[in-house]
């Protein structure tokens, strides 16, 4: 709570001063302060469109950056305490380095001596004067001709969000309200899911603009760009060569074309790396593409109808509509609803957890979840595969997705062989998979691929799988009757809550224990879990009372297993 005060005290004054003084900039020395802030900002989720605005305006401005590509120094280093031997005298303090203050600040821990406190709080002064003089002093080295960057622009106001951006974070900021208006950990978890998916994009957007200023050496050394793309000579196809450097662009993909002002995309047809070679296409109005060029990866994933899909679910909770009870069931860590099952008693009586008993416990879910939980080798693909064709054979539309088109097509494949071994030929089923995306595709015997998302989810398929995007679509709210997570370790808790809009039951299969997916981003309370994470909270294994455990690993010798 201190914390949080404090970061809202140092924005809301330096809005006041930039209120008050239009052009305004704010100068560090290195990334440490700028990434404090993005990382304070999204702890908290305070005073995050605030700090967008600034990025935006460019107010914050790294003069190490400026040092290191306006300076040769006879220093050791480029740190502040060396290149301040050019504009001050030696520090005087007790703590001389930034390691001095953690060893200082240690002592102050063991012994309450507040007089340590203030030699560290003397050491941070002093390095906000040195930034100060360094400034100065970098003034006086500037040519009196050199053109200002962006004076003619630098007033307050530029950096404030699109109209489209602004429509979305106001009716965020309604829905939080409605939601935290009424103190429950469920709520503030789901308040805080809202603008999750903007949070895990901001890194990946500040990369890309971040790449966008590399000297060209550095982009050299950066695995997320071409550095030096030259036109092959006599090339009508728009093919490039590019020096040595080890990349990281895959065949299909969009990059971003580096030099042009407006950041235009560029798809990479093709990508030979023994070559080094690239053949690259661009939009009509964006041609010709020039004889040089650098390229870097682009932003993220359009994520809108992820952002959608929580607005929805927040609406409905802070209605109290109950449209979507098994999501309402997860978030409040409810013991799982089954018709004709006593709250507390073991989800299924064989602590083995046999296949028919698996089957009949989901085949009772009544607007709830179930956790089936099992190490690698326990038959979790196995179970649920055969849980899904009883299912399909009840007459039940059932939704299968994932973090991956990978994991999803391994569960399909599965499913697929149940149906053939039991005669279930006449079962509708499709996977959406993405076109121009060989790795996404199923091509199996029964399940069709389909292409686009208005096919994927007519009423007529009884089994569709698809990752998050096809199941958060409006289109497909509360049209399935089971949602299948594989790998739920692996899905975040705000992914599970937009595809979880799409069914009335959820069943996930995975185990906690095995890595999760790395979430970007900075994310406030237990809005950045993964959905295990969240449900089991530290527990190694889920109560009998709560989900079934497979306990049999059928992947390892007998005599590993005991060792």
């Amino acid at each position: 709570a201190e914390e949080k005060a404090a970061f809202e005290q140092l924005m809301d004054w330096l809005d006041q001063r930039i209120a008050a003084h239009p052009t305004l900039h704010v100068y560090h020395y290195a990334s440490y302060e700028e990434t404090a802030l993005k990382k304070l900002s999204g702890r908290h989720s305070t005073r995050e469109a605030l700090l967008d605005a600034w990025l935006r305006e460019r107010r914050l401005v790294d003069l190490y950056q400026v040092v290191r590509e306006a300076i040769r120094a006879s220093t050791p280093s480029y740190s502040i305490k060396d290149i301040e031997k050019f504009y001050r005298g030696a520090r005087q303090g007790d703590v001389q380095t930034a390691g001095g203050s953690i060893v200082y600040y240690e002592r102050y821990l063991e012994t309450s001596d507040k007089a340590l406190l203030e030699k560290i709080e003397r050491y941070n002064e002093d390095d906000v004067e040195s930034t100060q003089q360094l400034h100065q002093w970098l003034l006086t080295l500037r040519p009196k001709d050199m053109r200002w960057r962006g004076r003619e622009n630098d007033e307050a106001g530029s950096g404030l969000p699109s109209p489209k951006l602004q429509a979305y974070l106001d009716q965020v900021e309604a829905v939080r309200r409605a939601l935290t208006a009424s103190a429950a950990p469920a709520r503030e978890v789901m308040a805080d899911l809202l603008e999750f998916h903007r949070r895990a994009e901001k890194p990946q957007w500040w990369d890309m603009f971040a790449r966008a200023e590399l000297p060209f050496d550095d982009l050299l050394d950066s695995v997320d760009a071409i550095a030096g793309l030259v036109r092959v000579p006599g090339s009508t196809v728009d093919e490039y060569e590019y020096p040595e450097q080890e990349i990281k662009f895959d065949a299909g993909k969009q990059a971003v074309w580096l030099e042009h002002p407006a950041g235009v995309k560029v798809t990479l047809l093709e990508v030979d790396e023994d070559r080094r070679r690239v053949r690259l296409s661009v939009a009509s109005k964006h041609r010709p593409l020039p004889e040089r060029l650098s390229l870097g990866q682009a932003g993220p994933i359009n994520s809108d109808v992820l952002k959608e899909a929580l607005l929805r679910v927040g609406q409905s909770v802070a209605d109290g509509d109950h449209r979507y009870h098994a999501l309402e069931a997860f978030f409040e860590k409810q013991i799982p609803r089954l018709t004709g099952h006593t709250p507390g008693e073991p989800i299924v009586s064989d602590p083995s957890a046999p296949l028919a008993q698996t089957i009949d416990a989901v085949r009772r879910l009544d607007g709830s979840y179930l956790f089936i939980q099992g190490p690698p080798g326990a038959g979790k693909t196995y179970t649920g595969s055969h849980v899904i064709a009883a299912l399909l054979a009840d007459g039940k539309r059932v939704a299968v997705s994932s973090n991956s088109h990978k994991a999803i097509n391994n569960l399909l494949e599965a499913v697929e062989e149940v149906l053939i071994e039991n005669g279930q030929k006449h079962v509708r089923a499709g996977k959406k998979s993405t076109a121009r995306d060989a790795g996404s595709y199923l091509n199996g015997q029964l399940i069709v691929d389909v292409d686009e998302t208005p096919a994927a989810l007519h009423p007529d398929w009884q089994l569709m799988g698809g990752t998050a995007w096809l199941f958060s679509d409006p289109g497909a709210d509360q049209q399935f009757d089971y949602l299948f997570v594989d790998e739920a370790g692996q899905v975040s808790v705000a992914n599970l809550a937009a595809i979880g809009t799409c069914a009335k039951n959820i069943v996930l299969l995975g185990d906690q224990m095995q890595l999760g997916q790395p979430i970007q981003g900075t994310h406030p309370g237990r809005s950045g879990e993964s959905s295990l994470e969240y449900l089991l909270d530290g527990l190694a294994t889920v109560p009998p009372d709560r989900g079934i455990f497979l306990p049999t690993t059928w992947r390892m010798c007998p005599d590993v297993c005991q060792f």
